[in-house]
């Protein structure tokens, strides 16, 4: 059986394509995104029945994302991904993942829910490098 875990986390306010915001709105931005990420980590850990026998930090991992938004306009797939980088550092903050460097991106999958839009990420543990 292969290790996993998911992470739900609201829509990242960071956005890597902004022109509007200037460097320092940027930053604490996402301060913000990475902050939440690492807490929400810590919450999907904490509820595994047996959290240390799945061996975290990760070195290798697949992640997969479901990304709902809240209307049909939806990102494209390699601007989700973009928009991603801080909270997959918060989510390697949080103890999950040794490095971001060895991560396998699974294409997102782009779903519409009005009532709660978000974000959810699974992490496969993956035993050696891909």
């Amino acid at each position: 059986m292969t290790d996993s875990i998911t992470i739900t986390v609201p829509i990242p306010k960071s956005n890597p394509n902004s022109n509007f915001a200037g460097w320092a709105a940027k930053a604490a931005q996402k301060k913000q995104d990475r902050e939440t990420a690492k807490q929400e980590a810590m919450i999907a850990v904490a509820q595994l029945e047996d959290w240390k026998s799945y061996g975290f930090p990760w070195s290798h991992a697949t992640v997969g994302v479901h990304w709902y938004h809240k209307t049909a306009n939806h990102k494209d797939r390699d601007n989700i991904i973009a928009s991603l980088k801080a909270t997959i550092d918060g989510i390697r903050l949080a103890g999950l993942l040794v490095d971001d460097d060895e991560l396998t991106w699974c294409s997102p999958v782009r779903l519409t829910d009005k009532s709660n839009p978000r974000v959810e990420i699974v992490i496969e543990q993956q035993t050696s490098g891909v």
